[in-house]
């Protein structure tokens, strides 16, 4: 099924995990994607299964930037001619014991992790409002959005941040027709570094003692 034909999206965090499998299952769909992330094209896990096409591109992008998160959304819209669905994706999970955070720990992780999901969303909106058609914006989120684990403070606050920012767009920006479908709210990918650690025979029971 190609429910996605001629469909225009961009995905950040789009080098790897949940932004890669994002895009190859649009591209699938039909869809004309622009991924996005601050790795190089060259050595990262997209460049192993993907080629640049007509309806793929790479852009590598510092979403922390406004004027960057601009750029690539003009770029989408030079290749593709629009924007119609954005899927922001970049999260980095740093653990640090709470009583240890630092200013240059909490300004850098809540720039990447929730700043940038604004700065995206915006960017995105303002080009669907000009292009006068409706759109979708997913933000990913995660089950530490609402399930609180010790020493990952930033991120934790983070996630739950991007919950009330997707109710708050989505109330704000209804007028425009944009559709927010609930927040996925992803655990670790299979065969990532985390997932190794949570899915060890004594990952249950760590968890366990740590709540």
């Amino acid at each position: 099924m190609i429910r996605y034909k001629n469909k225009r999206a961009i995905i950040t965090g789009g080098a790897q995990g949940i932004g890669l499998a994002c895009a190859q299952r649009l591209l699938d769909e039909g869809a004309q994607v622009l991924a996005a992330d601050i790795q190089k094209w060259e050595g990262s896990a997209a460049s192993s299964v993907l080629s640049e096409s007509e309806r793929f591109r790479y852009r590598r992008t510092d979403v922390t930037s406004r004027q960057e998160v601009e750029t690539m959304v003009a770029e989408a819209v030079a290749s593709f001619g629009g924007v119609d669905v954005l899927i922001s994706n970049v999260g980095v999970a740093k653990k640090k014991p709470f009583l240890e955070l630092t200013d240059e720990d909490l300004a850098t992780g809540f720039q990447i992790d929730l700043v940038s999901m604004i700065l995206c969303g915006q960017a995105v909106a303002r080009q669907i409002k000009t292009q006068g058609t409706q759109g979708a914006i997913v933000h990913m989120s995660s089950v530490n959005g609402v399930m609180a684990m010790p020493g990952y403070t930033v991120y934790n606050v983070s996630k739950g941040g991007i919950e009330q920012l997707t109710r708050v767009m989505a109330l704000e920006l209804a007028p425009l027709s944009m559709h927010y479908p609930d927040k996925p709210k992803p655990g670790h990918p299979e065969g990532s570094r985390l997932d190794a650690k949570w899915s060890a025979p004594l990952g249950a029971d760590r968890i366990k003692r740590q709540f």
